[in-house]
């Protein structure tokens, strides 16, 4: 059983370092049994980038919301009914994080006094921290991974990517390369429903990231990752910046690069079609 000291150590040994701006893509699961549970996990991040630094975690709702196929097609009415009764509207100060999305450590972030959350109904971030205001301040309804996003804040503030006990198909910050990179398919609308049944739409949705694993070997080979283990958890520390960088390049040469390659998969074969890529293995699941 790992206690708060022992989280906080194992952080500093892997090379978070006091005043680092920290995205954390987490998995308390794979962390292990803590003495502190998962608000000791948030402090030793805290005490781990100290007073001036600053943490970041995806805060999203997309059980908020009834969604509407590409095609326009939206639910049956009886569907419609139930989930639309199960909806509220979103507020930053007081809806719930998707937990069983995204973890149960970013929902703890959301309830820290503290904490600062950005207005996307869909995709919202919860920064801790000095700068925590700048990170989530007037983010964009669209692209909301693109230029004006709490990522491309990361980026400019040459923050760093922890992935706590998950692996590169949870990196979400690989969403700010694909926009940059500007991948036919990142183009694509979303249109959803909100609780008060208005249809939104949103430019920009996020793809499929079981993908994402393709970038990994590069990240090593390059030396541009720190591999090592919090608590029970194998974890990766990288710079944003350089994740970016290399993304980038890499779609730049390949636009679906890092399109998975699951048959099943429709995100990533109607992505994959507005690269004008028909490359799909039923072997190879990345």
């Amino acid at each position: 059983m790992w206690c708060q000291k022992d989280i906080t150590s194992q952080l500093n040994a892997l090379g978070v370092r006091q005043g680092d701006s920290l995205l954390v893509i987490s998995s308390l699961r794979a962390v292990g049994e803590t003495v502190c549970g998962a608000s000791g996990v948030l402090s030793s991040l805290l005490e781990a980038v100290g007073p001036n630094g600053n943490l970041l975690f995806p805060a999203f709702t997309l059980s908020n919301v009834l969604p509407v196929t590409e095609t326009g097609e939206v639910f049956c009415s009886e569907d419609e009914r139930l989930a639309s009764a199960l909806m509220t509207p979103f507020e930053p100060e007081s809806t719930p994080v998707d937990t069983n999305l995204i973890g149960i450590l970013p929902e703890i972030a959301r309830k820290h006094p503290d904490a600062y959350r950005s207005s996307h109904p869909l995709f919202s971030f919860t920064a801790l921290g000095e700068d925590a205001h700048f990170f989530v301040r007037a983010t964009p309804h669209h692209y909301p991974f693109g230029s004006e996003s709490p990522l491309a804040r990361l980026f400019q503030k040459d923050g760093s990517v922890i992935l706590l006990g998950t692996d590169y198909s949870a990196n979400i910050a690989l969403h700010l390369a694909e926009i940059w990179a500007e991948t036919p398919y990142t183009r694509r609308s979303l249109l959803y429903r909100t609780a008060d049944k208005r249809t939104c739409e949103m430019m920009g949705v996020p793809g499929c990231r079981a993908g994402f694993g393709r970038l990994e070997p590069l990240m090593n080979q390059s030396r541009l990752q720190r591999i090592g283990t919090v608590g029970s958890a194998k974890c990766r520390l990288f710079s944003m910046r350089m994740a970016i960088s290399l993304a980038t390049t890499y779609l730049g040469g390949e636009p679906s690069g890092l399109l998975c390659r699951n048959p099943e998969c429709s995100r990533c074969t109607t992505a994959r079609k507005l690269c004008g890529s028909q490359d799909s293995s039923p072997t190879d699941t990345q």
